[in-house]
């Protein structure tokens, strides 16, 4: 087991907002709909206080119930707003190492695997993205061995046993390249 376990939820991260735009986006929205659920939430209580005359205008909140509300309602802001961020966090970092595999992948650099934190979401992706890789390196490899065994027939002293042979080898290499990229 590893003893080195974090004291606050960030603690092991050095960066909490990897993807500002999608993090901070679904916080806002986090933020405002905490604030409707709070504002509801107390109009639903003070209203039938108002409604029975219990609390009567001008004098309707003392001050102390009304910083009290004011002060609940910035630490429950607050706290969506955190957790907002953290929740954020353990998609958009599997984002993150999800597209940059994609573009070393797109650099024609196949091999290598994304590997995420044991609690990450998207962990399904990144096993299916691996799989999808090792699968582009063993075809490429495949490829090679088709290439490989040109090369050796080409440098073979019986020509005619070379030309034939060539050219059903790569014939079969440009059919299977044709299928992979022919649209399904």
């Amino acid at each position: 087991m590893d003893s080195k376990k974090p004291t606050a939820p960030f603690a092991d991260k050095k960066i909490v907002l990897i993807n500002r735009d999608f993090q901070l986006r679904f916080t806002i929205i986090a933020v405002f709909l905490g604030m409707i659920s709070t504002i509801f939430t107390a109009v639903t209580i003070l209203y039938p206080l108002y409604a029975f005359q219990i609390l009567r205008i001008p004098r309707f909140l003392p001050p102390l119930v009304l910083f009290s509300m004011v002060l609940a309602m910035l630490l429950n802001i607050g706290a969506i707003a955190f957790f907002g961020i953290f929740i954020t966090h353990r998609i958009a970092g599997p984002m993150f190492s999800l597209v940059r595999r994609l573009r070393f992948g797109e650099e024609g650099q196949y091999r290598g695997h994304v590997f995420l934190r044991q609690g990450d979401e998207l962990n399904y992706l990144a096993r299916n993205m691996n799989a999808f890789f090792d699968s582009l390196v063993q075809r490429t490899e495949e490829d090679r061995a088709k290439i490989k065994m040109v090369i050796e027939q080409l440098s073979s002293k019986d020509p005619s046993h070379v030309t034939e042979t060539c050219v059903k080898s790569l014939k079969e290499l440009e059919r299977d390249l044709s299928d992979r990229v022919a649209q399904k």
